[in-house]
Parts: structure tokens; C-alpha cells; sequence
């Protein structure tokens, strides 16, 4: 099992540095969304600043993902996640990422949910967990996927077994207890 990959939490105290240009980002906010997605945005801008050493601009209509062109004009990869009061962004000097996190408390429908949305292996392993792993066990598949859909650009939809997300290399990210998180980058980036 690979090391879970760490969040910096927003203010940087230290000065966020990113030698492989991969960055996880964080913030504790109220809940309100309209806010988080501000905050986020602001952080974001921060942690750019601190890892590039320049402004970047970042654009984006709301609701989508916002996205910045880097100083040798690469497109930058972001991805945003919000849970309760905390936001995360992942940021990829290099291209495409995707993150989620998620509480880990089971939907009273999450088998039907599984199934629809994460595939019969997927509801295989929720339905053999023990009681007490269900939640952990639920929101480890439903991460992992999000993180996935998010990395390549792809619509959460019903499950369809889609082979370009095998594509992907995902790592745990390093959270507060009670949630879990994932990092999903392309597999021919070298960060794992």
C-alpha cells in the first residue's frame, strides 16, 4: 500500500512547494458552498503563486472546474472537492487530476447506489465487508471512481464499465478522520 499523498491546509504557513508539480490544497470553511467555492478558488491562486513564483490567472464558469494556463502556456490541471465544511484542490503543473473526498457514512441506499454508479464488484466488496467497514468500505469505491471520472474529464453517470479509467493511478489522500479522500493522475505521471 502506497503512502496517502498530504493535504496543505490553506493558509500556507511554511510555503507550499511542489518539486514534481503536483499539489494537494485544503480549507476549512463554514459549509456554505457559494463561499467554499470563493475560498477555494483564492487558495488555489495562493498555492499557484507559491509553487510557480507567478500569478496565474485561473478561468472557469461556475460550476465547472476551474482551470489556469502556466507560464510556458500549459494548461494546468485543477480539481475541486467539497464535503461539509472542508474543500480540497488538486493541482497538476503537468496536466489532468482529479480528487474527492467524502464522510464516511453509508447512504441508507448504498447498495442500490453501489450498484448504479460504481459496478457489481464494487457492490461485491461492500456486500462482503463487515457492518462497521461499510462506510469505510463504500466511500473508499465512491472516491476512487469520482477521482477517476474527475482526472479524465468524464460526467459521474450510471455505471458502465469504462476501461479508459484503468488509465488512472490513484493514491489515498491524507485526511481529518471520518473522511476519505483520493488522488487520481494519469498512469504515465510519476508521482504514485
Amino acid at each position: 500500500m502506497s503512502a496517502l499523498a498530504p493535504v496543505t491546509w490553506w493558509p500556507f504557513i511554511e510555503g507550499l512547494s511542489a518539486p514534481d508539480g503536483i499539489a494537494v490544497i485544503g480549507i476549512e470553511g463554514d459549509g456554505d458552498r457559494p463561499r467554499a467555492r470563493v475560498r477555494i478558488r483564492e487558495a488555489i491562486h495562493d498555492a499557484l503563486l507559491a509553487i510557480t513564483g507567478a500569478s496565474v490567472t485561473l478561468h472557469g464558469d461556475e460550476g465547472e472546474a476551474p482551470w489556469a494556463i502556466g507560464l510556458e502556456g500549459k494548461r494546468i490541471g485543477l480539481s475541486i472537492s467539497h464535503e461539509g465544511a472542508l474543500s480540497i484542490a488538486g493541482i497538476n503543473l503537468h496536466g489532468h487530476i482529479g480528487v474527492d473526498m467524502l464522510h464516511t457514512q453509508l447512504p441508507h441506499d448504498a447498495l442500490a447506489v453501489t450498484l448504479d454508479y460504481l459496478g457489481p464488484d464494487a457492490a461485491q466488496a461492500l456486500t462482503v465487508a463487515e457492518p462497521d467497514q461499510r462506510p469505510a468500505t463504500f466511500a473508499e469505491a465512491w472516491t476512487d471512481h469520482e477521482a477517476r471520472l474527475k482526472c479524465l474529464g468524464i460526467d459521474m453517470g450510471e455505471w458502465d464499465d469504462n476501461p479508459l479509467l484503468a488509465g488512472c493511478r490513484v493514491t489515498g489522500l491524507d485526511l481529518p478522520e471520518g473522511l476519505v479522500g483520493k488522488l487520481a493522475l494519469p498512469a504515465k505521471t510519476a508521482r504514485t
